[in-house]
C-alpha cells in the first residue's frame, strides 16, 4: 500500500509539471500542423461510375454532381490530416493503389428490412454508398431537387459526400457523437460523426458538418492504417459487445448495427494515457514493436471534453470482440508503451436478460491500478430504443471455424472446356475467409482471399482429359480456423466431332441419306 501511495504522489508530482508545460492539450494534439508531416500519404478514390448511368441527370449534372463529392470529402479530411496527406479522387487510374475505397453503388441498399444511406463492410477497406437510396425513395429525394424538380446537384453531393467521408470515417475508427456537446460549431454541435439517424436528408443536403477535434485526433492516430477492426486476442478474456436491434427508428441511418456506449473515465495522469484496442498487425511490429496486433486508437484520456470521445461505437461486424490496451501518450514518461488489461479486473454490473435469453451486462469497468485509470462504458446512455437490450459479457471467446461451403457447377462437361463453380458458405463468427480448391487433376488454387463469409466466389477450371473428378473445398477464417470438406463430383467425358458423329448415324442407318433427300426435294 505504501508503495502504491508513493507512486502516486511521483505521478502527480510529474503530472503538475506536464499540465504547467502543456496548458492546452487540444493545441497538442490538434493544432500543431508540424504534425502534418509525420502523417501518411494517403489516397481515398471515389468511385462515381454509377452516376454515369443516371437517365435522369445530363452530362453537365454528372459531372457537377461528382466534382460536388469529391469538394465535400476534400473539405472535411484536408483541414483533418493536412491538405498534402490526403488525396481524394474518381480517377480510375488510381484505383488500385488506393488506400481506401468509397463505392457509389447503382441502387438502394440490399438489406431493405433496415435500409441505410451507406455501409462500411467488415474488415474492407471499401465503404458503399447507396445512389438509389438518395435518388429513388420518394421520400427523401425531394431534399435534393430544385423547386421545379430537377436534381440540386450541389445539395445531393452534400449530401452523398457527408456519406461517404462518415463511412470512411469509421474505417479509422471514428465513432459516433450524439451532440451531446459543443464540439466543432458553436451554433450546432452535429459534426461529421454524429448518428446517422440524427442528420436527416434536408439536413444532408444543406447543411456541411465536419469533423470535430476528437474525431480528428483518431483520424490522426489511425492515419495510413488498413481497416482499423478489432481482432481479439482469443488466449485472454474479452470484452463482448451483444448486439438486440429493434428497426424501428427515424430516417435512415449512415449504417445498421451499431451499439453506442458512453464513455466514462477517471485517471490520476490526464494525458498520460490512450485508450485503444488490438486490431489486425499491418506493420509486421516494426513501428510499435508489436509483430501480432496494431493498436487502433479510440480516445485520449485528458479529462477535456473537447477531444476525448464522447461514446465508444461498437459496429457490428468490426468492433464487438474487443481486447482493450492502453499506451503511452508522447507526453508521457513512457510514449509508445503498451498496458495489457489483468482480466481480473474487469467488471460487469447490473445484469439482465435480452429477449432471446442471453444474460447482459449494462455497465462495463475495466481497470489498470498500476496507471491508476479506470474506464466504464455504458450501453443505456441514450435512451434509443433500438439499443435498450445492447449489452456486454467479459469471458475467453471460443473461435468458431467456418461452416463447409457449398459447390455449384456443371457436372457433366466436356474435356478442355472451361467451366465457372460457384463456392459460398458462412462463418459463425462473421469473420473473411480464404478458399483452397483441389481440382482432383493434380491443381489446386492453394488458399485464395480473403473474402466475406455469405459471398459467393466463381473459379473457372478446365480439365485435360476426360474422366470422372472430385473437386474438393475447404476454408479457414483469418485466425486459421479450418472447415470439414465439401465435394463435387464431375465427369468430362471424351469430345466426338459433329464428322464422326454423321458419318457414324449414316454407317447404321444406309438408307436415311435417300429418305432425307426424298423429303427435302433436293
Amino acid at each position: 500500500m505504501k508503495k502504491f501511495i508513493g507512486t502516486a504522489i511521483i505521478l502527480m508530482l510529474l503530472l503538475s509539471y506536464t499540465i504547467s508545460a502543456n496548458p492546452n492539450p487540444s493545441t497538442i494534439k490538434i493544432e500543431n500542423e508540424s504534425i502534418d508531416s509525420l502523417l501518411a500519404k494517403v489516397t481515398i478514390y471515389v468511385n462515381t461510375s454509377a452516376i454515369d448511368g443516371r437517365t435522369d441527370l445530363n452530362d453537365t449534372q454528372k459531372t457537377a454532381l461528382k466534382n460536388r463529392i469529391i469538394q465535400h470529402m476534400k473539405d472535411n479530411y484536408e483541414p483533418a490530416v493536412g491538405a498534402g496527406n490526403v488525396t481524394i479522387t474518381n480517377d480510375p487510374s488510381q484505383a488500385g493503389s488506393a488506400d481506401r475505397t468509397v463505392q457509389i453503388e447503382p441502387g438502394k441498399d440490399p438489406n431493405q428490412d433496415n435500409p441505410a444511406w451507406g455501409r462500411w463492410p467488415h474488415e474492407s477497406n471499401t465503404t458503399h454508398v447507396y445512389l438509389g437510396e438518395f435518388m429513388n425513395d420518394s421520400s427523401v429525394n425531394g431534399s435534393f431537387k430544385n423547386p421545379d424538380g430537377t436534381w440540386n446537384t450541389t445539395a445531393l453531393g452534400n449530401a452523398i459526400g457527408h456519406t461517404a467521408g462518415h463511412e470512411v470515417g469509421h474505417s479509422y475508427s471514428i465513432g459516433h457523437n450524439h451532440n451531446e456537446r459543443p464540439k466543432f460549431f458553436a451554433d450546432d454541435n452535429r459534426s461529421k460523426m454524429t448518428v446517422g439517424g440524427n442528420i436527416n436528408a434536408s439536413e444532408r443536403a444543406n447543411a456541411s458538418f465536419r469533423f470535430d477535434n476528437h474525431s480528428r485526433d483518431v483520424l490522426r492516430n489511425n492515419w495510413g492504417k488498413g481497416a482499423c477492426d478489432a481482432v481479439a486476442d482469443y488466449d485472454m478474456k474479452i470484452l463482448f459487445a451483444d448486439f438486440w436491434s429493434n428497426p424501428t427508428g427515424p430516417d435512415k441511418y449512415d449504417e445498421y448495427g451499431t451499439f453506442d456506449a458512453r464513455l466514462y473515465y477517471f485517471t490520476d495522469a490526464p494525458g498520460w494515457y490512450e485508450l485503444g484496442f488490438l486490431g489486425i498487425d499491418t506493420d509486421d511490429g516494426l513501428e510499435d514493436g508489436n509483430p501480432d496486433f496494431d493498436f487502433i486508437y479510440k480516445s485520449s484520456l485528458w479529462l477535456n471534453n473537447d477531444l476525448d470521445a464522447e461514446i465508444i461505437s461498437f459496429l457490428s461486424g468490426h468492433h464487438e470482440r474487443t481486447t482493450w490496451v492502453l499506451r503511452g501518450s508522447e507526453i508521457s514518461p513512457f510514449p509508445g508503451e503498451w498496458f495489457l488489461l489483468n482480466p481480473e479486473d474487469v467488471f460487469l454490473e447490473e445484469i439482465f436478460v435480452q429477449p432471446d435469453g442471453d444474460e447482459v451486462a449494462r455497465f462495463a469497468t475495466m481497470f489498470w491500478p498500476l496507471q491508476m485509470v479506470q474506464v466504464t462504458f455504458d450501453s443505456f446512455s441514450y435512451e434509443d430504443t433500438r439499443q435498450m437490450f445492447n449489452g456486454f459479457n467479459y469471458n475467453f471467446f471460443t473461435q468458431n471455424p467456418p461452416n463447409a461451403p457449398d459447390i455449384t457447377g456443371e457436372t457433366n462437361g466436356k474435356k478442355g472446356k472451361s467451366y465457372a463453380y460457384n463456392f459460398i458458405t458462412s462463418d459463425p463468427d462473421g469473420d473473411k475467409i480464404y478458399y483452397f480448391i483441389d481440382w482432383d487433376d493434380g491443381t489446386n488454387t492453394s488458399w485464395i482471399g480473403p473474402y466475406y463469409h455469405d459471398e459467393k466466389v466463381t473459379v473457372s477450371h478446365s480439365w485435360g482429359t476426360k474422366g470422372t473428378y472430385t473437386v474438393s473445398a475447404k476454408v479457414k477464417d483469418y485466425y486459421g480456423s479450418e472447415s470439414d470438406w465439401s465435394y463435387l463430383e464431375v465427369t468430362m467425358p471424351r469430345s466426338i466431332s459433329n464428322n464422326r458423329l454423321i458419318t457414324r448415324l449414316f454407317e447404321l442407318f444406309p438408307n436415311a441419306f435417300c429418305i432425307l433427300r426424298y423429303l427435302m426435294n433436293i
